[in-house]
């Protein structure tokens, strides 16, 4: 099957699939035909007189190893069937896994949003910067030097060339916060 052939059928079941489902025009991937709704995208490609139906998914959320849900048709029986058997067949497979990913992007990105909330009151505190990888550099008293890395719920704390005084004011400090709530930023 020739590329605009498959960009012509695609627009066909796009067209018995009806709202929400539309076609988008080739562009960038003339070798497959899509069909979307909103983020939600119906991906067809051919090769030996037959099409493939696969969906997308939002990068990397959904884990891997899993087992993504395609169908395989004759081009033969035409963009009406082809549309009926991507409802009945395709969709209710497809749809909770793409909803799946999506929420698993929102807490992701939830989660990343805390962190970078975190991660700035403590650059804020120590008057650390941020390097690639997220980790805070700073200089710490004395000469010492630390990193802080600052990852889901908690924080990773890296101290180097801390002298006897100011390590023994430290591990004070952090037995006055078991019984003290800090303040939340």
């Amino acid at each position: 099957m020739e590329r605009a052939e498959l960009q012509t059928i695609t627009e066909e079941v796009a067209g018995h699939l009806g709202k929400p489902w539309k076609y988008k025009p080739a562009g960038e991937h003339p070798w497959s035909g899509r069909i979307v709704d909103g983020e939600a995208k119906i991906i067809l490609s051919s090769s030996s007189g037959r099409i493939t139906v696969r969906g997308a998914y939002p990068h990397g959320y959904l884990g891997w190893g899993r087992e993504l849900p395609s169908i395989t048709m004759a081009i033969s029986r035409g963009a009406e069937v082809l549309a009926k058997e991507i409802e009945r067949r395709f969709l209710p497979k497809y749809l909770p896994l793409f909803d799946e990913s999506v929420e698993a992007r929102r807490i992701s990105n939830d989660r990343l949003e805390k962190e970078q909330i975190v991660r700035d009151a403590i650059v804020a505190e120590v008057n650390g910067r941020v390097q690639a990888g997220g980790k805070i550099d700073f200089a710490g008293p004395g000469g010492s030097r630390g990193n802080i890395e600052v990852y889901g719920g908690t924080i990773t704390l890296e101290l180097r060339g801390m002298s006897h005084k100011a390590a023994i004011l430290l591990a004070n400090h952090i037995a006055t916060l078991k019984s003290t709530k800090p303040k939340e930023r």
